[in-house]
């Protein structure tokens, strides 16, 4: 957000593009993320990704994963 100056609900808006076939990628001070949105309600994790599930409290989840 702040690399892009994206507000709160402009970077949602920007995510929703992304899906986990093709997600958002960005390496911050070497760490490699990876962005996305799903409705889904069951979300499969590599087993070695640390991450993080956010509800965008309207219609889905950000899925945001690093190793």
């Amino acid at each position: 957000m702040h690399q892009n100056r994206l507000c709160m609900e402009e970077y949602i808006d920007f995510i929703v593009g992304y899906s986990k076939v093709v997600p958002y990628e960005v390496t911050v001070d070497d760490i490699e993320y990876r962005v996305y949105f799903t409705r889904d309600r069951e979300i499969r994790i590599p087993l070695d990704a640390t991450f993080e599930i956010s509800g965008n409290n309207v219609n889905g989840f950000i899925v945001t994963m690093w190793n």
